[in-house]
């Protein structure tokens, strides 16, 4: 009779919840993050940039292979902002090359596949000077070539956070502007497409950042 009692009429205990896994910076899916802004708000117009919001929660989470063992992690927050860390080998802090921060300036879904050829060609993303907001800005990627070269392609492999797993294609050309001798306001220009053919361009301003200038708090 015991037995019986002890089989079924015991309540099934509840499993703990499963905690995100922290990466590199002790940043993951769903926490809080602190960032130190007033390095770059005491430049006012001179970065078109429009810094967001000190504390951000990270909504979602990427990783992207660039190949030859170099990786992008990517933490989008709540503010159409993300971090971006890009690093070579083992995925530890000492491997990092460099943390940047971006906040999207502008976007626009492509509804034809003839617009869709149009942006992704190297004379759209590609030269070696960009225009935007009234600044202009000169290509890193390939900055050794005088003309205009193809945007570089990636695969995104995203996942947020109601656990929803997907990939982005990304064609893609990073631009910068030097502001002082400390700072460069970086451009980046994306053209990303997903699911069943939604493909959208994306302006996105950016900095780099210092691992004393975020932090996680939660």
């Amino acid at each position: 009779m015991s037995f019986f009692k002890d089989l079924f009429g015991k309540k099934k205990q509840e499993e703990a919840p499963k905690q995100p896994e922290k990466g590199l910076f002790g940043l993951h899916l769903g926490c809080a993050v602190e960032l130190s802004s007033l390095d770059f708000r005491v430049l006012g117009d001179e970065l078109k940039m429009e810094f967001p919001g000190d504390t951000q929660l990270i909504e979602a989470i990427s990783r992207t292979s660039l190949g030859a063992g170099s990786y992008m992690l990517r933490y989008y927050t709540s503010d159409d902002a993300f971090i971006q860390i890009n690093y070579s080998g083992d995925e530890t802090e000492h491997n990092v090359e460099d943390v940047l921060l971006f906040v999207y300036d502008k976007s626009n879904a492509i509804a034809t596949k003839a617009e869709w050829e149009k942006v992704i060609a190297a004379d759209f993303i590609g030269t070696p000077i960009f225009q935007h907001s009234d600044r202009e800005f000169q290509r890193v990627f390939f900055g050794d070539n005088d003309g205009n070269v193809p945007p570089v392609a990636m695969t995104e492999k995203v996942e947020n956070k109601a656990g929803e797993r997907y990939s982005v294609d990304n064609f893609c050309m990073l631009y910068e502007r030097g502001i002082n001798d400390d700072i460069n306001e970086l451009l980046l220009i994306n053209a990303e497409e997903s699911g069943d053919n939604e493909r959208m361009l994306s302006y996105a301003l950016g900095v780099n950042l210092s691992p004393s200038q975020f932090r996680v708090i939660s």
